[in-house]
């Protein structure tokens, strides 16, 4: 990837041209579009047609995950539909079985959605085949899973690689919303972590991230963020002899590359699109109290 470079972050607004559809709170995200053929109603006859691949999310956390991939699976005035098709699901959703956020909970989740004879994936909200060019990801926070995932890493080579990759981040998810705000070393700014066991670190990680930037660590819109955040990540990250993200460290950057690849010609165009509703926003939220100024002296 060549070099990036970012704008800071406006201070936090959440605008939006339309509303998000309705998110309950166990929900599997999908955008189907058209795979290789078919031609999407935005091109003109004639016109090239676009392969849409596959990014299939599993997830052990909900809620941030989900948050942080709204933009993408938005059903409404989304141009990256004619990128990629994202699915994201987690083990919570199977309402047959109570299932927790492990990585072994993942792992038994994945055995009974995907069939590796027929390639087939199926989840009660979508089913579809998974192809060459698709990608797989398994989300999940080291937390206290360090042995289970020393365990599943450390699994002999397999004929047939699976075709899943694991996205693992240490302490937690919040890590990688950090370095979407922040381009501090985390391990001056958040040394605080080091000295606690590791399953004590999330739930401090989550309230310094609160603290560190004015109106918290919005994941929703940590995306707008994601070239400085891959920039970040890669700056400190390190691995274990397990291949395990030592502390501050994330695969989000693996995940988030892939990402890229098919955003990239589109996110410029909704970052100016982005840029163009704060400023019409502040314009009009200077309107307003400008007349409003002007209406309290004429009672006066």
């Amino acid at each position: 990837m060549k070099k990036l470079s970012y704008d800071r972050p406006e201070p936090t607004l959440e605008l939006k041209d339309e509303p998000y559809d309705e998110v309950k709170p166990a929900e599997s995200f999908c955008v189907n579009l058209p795979r290789e053929t078919d031609l999407v109603a935005e091109y003109r006859a004639g016109e090239p047609t676009r392969e849409t691949s596959l990014i299939f999310v599993v997830s052990g956390g909900e809620k941030r995950e989900r948050d942080y991939l709204l933009e993408l699976v938005r059903t409404r005035n989304n141009s990256y539909r004619k990128c990629v098709n994202v699915v994201f699901t987690s083990p919570a959703n199977d309402t047959y079985r109570h299932r927790g956020s492990s990585p072994d909970d993942i792992l038994e989740y994945w055995g009974d959605i995907f069939d590796k004879d027929s390639k087939m994936l199926k989840t009660e909200e979508w089913e579809g085949t998974l192809e060459e060019n698709d990608s797989v990801y398994f989300l999940t926070d080291l937390d206290h899973f360090r042995k289970s995932l020393e365990k599943i890493l450390s699994l002999p080579p397999q004929a047939t690689p699976p075709p899943y990759q694991w996205i693992i981040s240490n302490p937690c998810f919040e890590i990688w919303l950090y370095y979407s705000y922040r381009d501090d070393d985390p391990n001056e700014t958040l040394q605080a972590l080091k000295p606690l066991d590791e399953h004590k670190r999330p739930r401090i990680l989550k309230t310094l991230c609160n603290s560190l930037y004015s109106g918290g660590m919005n994941p929703k819109e940590a995306f707008n963020n994601i070239e400085r955040a891959i920039e970040n990540a890669e700056r400190y990250g390190s691995y274990d002899k397990n291949r395990i993200p030592q502390l501050f460290s994330t695969d989000m950057t693996i995940f988030a590359k892939k990402v890229w690849e098919y955003i990239r010609i589109e996110f410029p165009k909704k970052q100016k699109e982005r840029a163009e509703r704060i400023q019409s926003f502040k314009k009009n939220l200077n309107q307003w109290g400008h007349l409003n100024s002007s209406s309290e002296r004429v009672k006066l």
